[in-house]
């Protein structure tokens, strides 16, 4: 664990996969073990001991969303999508990163039928990824409106020629209430643009990429990809698709398990966030 304080990744796994092995029974080295592979890339590796993981400990809550992450990772987002809708989650399950995985393969599955020509599906993966099952487990996921999710919806319906259907999407995303820079702020702000409240817009950009590039520095690795992740979408609504898919790719250099970055770099090579324009 010291060694990968001090940022040799590589040299704290081989010490952490060999006290795994020594030690097989110990699910918080195995869970590490696995969760490190996947920054690093190494997702079949991950897949494996996860899989590994809940042979000892069928039906662990946290194991299979891991699992379905690392499925997702490899683009199996249809057995990822199994994965989270055939398990029922304890109702004490708390975890946001749960809630982020189900938008991201759903938004993942949207692109795939979206290139199937087959809009009405592609929609319907983006809402349901607003619209989780029970089975996730009891909280306000219901009740969360997602800037981002009716921002790939906006995208998806001016792809598809709906202009009136894809201004609705957007008037919904202005009106949520996240304004976070390290959240949803950002997709709200462009929102904001698209529906004409431009100078409610001019207040979240004024501060944006000061604050952006710090994170871009810190010290937690979510913090980082997150701040390159958000700044990918900044440079694909200013036109600059270069530089988005620049960004996005730091972004999962950092943390090749970010599954956002993946799909916001999977729908800016199929050429839907030049809906994102001025």
């Amino acid at each position: 664990m010291a060694t990968l304080i001090k940022g040799e990744r590589q040299e704290g796994l081989k010490l952490l996969t060999r006290a795994s092995e020594v030690r097989p029974d110990h699910l918080e080295t195995t869970f590490l073990v696995a969760s490190i592979n996947a920054r690093l890339g190494n997702a079949g590796a991950a897949r494996q001991a996860f899989r590994r993981a809940l042979d000892r400990n069928p039906g662990s809550d946290i194991l299979i969303e891991r699992l379905a992450s690392v499925e997702a990772q490899l683009g199996n987002d249809a057995r990822a999508l199994e994965l989270l809708t055939t398990h029922t989650f304890e109702p004490t399950h708390q975890s946001y990163s749960l809630l982020h995985l189900y938008r991201a393969v759903r938004l993942m599955l949207a692109l795939d039928a979206l290139k199937k020509s087959n809009q009405t599906e592609a929609l319907d993966h983006v809402r349901s990824g607003a619209q989780p099952p029970s089975s996730l487990g009891v909280d306000d996921y219901a009740t969360v409106r997602s800037s981002r999710l009716l921002m790939f919806e906006a995208l998806l319906q001016q792809a598809g020629g709906n202009a009136q259907d894809a201004m609705s999407a957007w008037k919904a995303a202005a009106a949520t209430s996240d304004d976070d820079v390290e959240s949803e702020g950002l997709f709200r702000a462009l929102a904001l643009v698209k529906t004409g409240e431009r100078q409610k817009a001019g207040k979240f950009f004024d501060g944006f990429t000061a604050v952006n590039d710090q994170r871009k520095t810190d010290g937690a690795v979510n913090l980082r990809a997150h701040a390159y992740y958000i700044s990918g979408i900044y440079a694909a609504y200013k036109g600059d698709d270069v530089e988005a898919a620049a960004n996005f790719r730091q972004a999962l250099e950092i943390d090749e398990s970010f599954l956002y970055a993946r799909q916001a770099l999977a729908w800016l090579q199929a050429g839907l966030l030049k809906g994102l324009r001025e």
